[in-house]
């Protein structure tokens, strides 16, 4: 009989603590989360999948190429423009002229000592963990080689001043707009 009291007492407890209404709960939840995702996008924090992420580590490796601290800071432009046009990695990168590395040999790298360090790049800069003389703003979102740059854009380009001129002689650029308080 002792048994069948702590099994009803059981019961009526979790009647009382758990709520009838599943659907009102779950909507409520789903929005709490839309709202925590909101307010962590700003640092990296925001939910990747697999896929994006085999895209960051492919495009870091053809932009950037054995220069690590290129690959930081290609990899941080990726992830502003992500954040800034509210776009996937994959549709970030895949936009019409924006990648030039993408379908070279770095794109399909086979080198697995060169594709784990790009992993580890990657990794660090959606965590937040970068070098303090690699990190860049937020608002910069741009970046070429005037050396190999070609076309209209890269004409226009070569006229602004850049922010960060890399020693693999890349240059940086920041987006000038009304987002500028969230350097």
């Amino acid at each position: 009989m002792g048994n069948l009291i702590k099994i009803i007492l059981t019961t009526i407890c979790l009647v009382a603590i758990y709520p009838t209404e599943q659907v009102e709960c779950k909507e409520r939840s789903s929005k709490k989360l839309q709202i925590l995702h909101k307010t962590h996008r700003r640092s990296y924090k925001r939910a990747y999948t697999k896929k994006d992420f085999e895209i960051l580590m492919r495009c870091v490796s053809s932009e950037s190429g054995s220069c690590y601290s290129d690959a930081y800071r290609v990899a941080q432009v990726i992830l502003n423009r992500s954040e800034y046009m509210d776009k996937s990695i994959t549709e970030v990168v895949y936009q019409k002229k924006q990648f030039s590395g993408i379908g070279t040999r770095l794109w399909n790298s086979k080198d697995k000592k060169h594709m784990s360090k790009i992993r580890a790049v990657c990794r660090n800069v959606i965590k937040g963990r970068i070098p303090r003389e690699l990190k860049l703003k937020k608002n910069i979102l741009y970046f070429m080689n005037p050396k190999t740059a070609q076309g209209s854009w890269a004409a226009k380009m070569r006229k602004v001043k850049p922010v960060v001129v890399s020693v693999n002689n890349h240059h940086y650029y920041e987006h000038k707009s009304k987002y500028r308080d969230w350097e």
